[in-house]
């Protein structure tokens, strides 16, 4: 356990370093260090309360004190996991071409190609129309303005920031470095599940760590129940039982996997909260809002 919780955390500086990153292409100044605070803050959030509401959190409440708009935190929130999906979809589809279980049902691959060629797709159109895209939103943007729809005129606006803010983080100069941080980040947490099979006496090859990694880890891309007490457990037992697991084991390695997962989250997180407790505080005082950079405007005012 002990070795697989440190490969775990090497996980999350891997992450941590790809969102600061992202940040930073997006022209935020920003450090590894506050950016852990903010991303175990969120994660800890996510582990005690229903439907991702850490993520939430982190997008449009965490930003005021990172010294960052919020527009540009959601943008990387959103490209975050955008990747992650592409690149879990990609591991599990190359793990199970290696490993080649009979048990998976047809329909279940299907699935999996349509959810994948959608992610594909919704990246490709990022990174290829983001421009025009942008375009037509500050164009709808100035048109609701001028028949007297201020609330659709301002949803447009957002939406063109919004994709002003992905497509820098998207620069090609810099796409390279984002999605090999992103590989080695969920390698490592292959690693942490692998170390985990090995402990309970399985056989395990990274074709199967993958597999078990990739299957426990997509049961948790929907928004659900704090921490995702039984989505994460159903799938992690799922795995392990099609891998040649005993139900016993299988239970075990639900139970023993997600608990360290949730505990170390919840418990880094918790000490940050703890150390800046007004992370969660909406209404900052005067001193704190002029350091908080602005939102940027266009010629239409948003």
């Amino acid at each position: 356990v002990i070795p697989s919780v440190f490969i775990l955390f090497l996980d999350y500086a891997l992450k941590i370093k790809r969102w600061t990153t992202m940040l930073r292409m997006s022209g935020a100044m920003v450090t590894e260090t506050s950016c852990a605070t903010f991303f175990f803050g969120s994660m800890a959030l996510n582990n005690i309360l229903p439907l991702r509401a850490g993520d939430f959190i982190r997008a449009f409440i965490f930003p005021v004190h990172l010294g960052i708009s919020r527009t540009t935190s959601a943008a990387s929130l959103i490209l975050e996991r955008l990747i992650d999906l592409f690149f879990l979809m990609l591991l599990l589809v190359i793990s199970l071409s290696i490993i080649r279980l009979s048990t998976i049902p047809s329909w279940m691959m299907e699935l999996i190609g349509i959810v994948g060629t959608m992610v594909i797709l919704a990246i490709s159109i990022l990174i290829v129309f983001n421009k025009i895209i942008a375009r037509l939103c500050l164009f709808l943007s100035a048109a609701f303005e001028k028949r007297g729809f201020p609330r659709l005129a301002a949803l447009n606006g957002h939406l063109y920031w919004l994709l002003k803010e992905i497509a820098a983080m998207l620069h090609f100069d810099n796409l390279p470095k984002i999605l090999l941080l992103s590989l080695g980040a969920w390698l490592a947490e292959a690693g942490y599940f692998g170390g985990m099979i090995y402990g309970f006496g399985l056989d395990v090859t990274p074709a199967v760590a993958v597999f078990v990694m990739s299957t426990a880890i997509l049961s948790t891309i929907v928004p659900s129940s704090p921490g995702f007490f039984g989505p994460f457990h159903l799938a992690a037992f799922a795995g392990i039982v099609l891998i040649g697991g005993t139900e016993a084991q299988a239970g075990g390695y639900a139970l023993l996997t997600h608990f360290c997962l949730w505990f170390s989250t919840t418990l880094a997180g918790a000490i940050a909260l703890f150390l800046n407790p007004e992370l969660l505080t909406i209404y900052l005082s005067k001193r704190k809002k002029e350091q908080v950079i602005p939102e940027r405007t266009n010629d239409s005012g948003f």
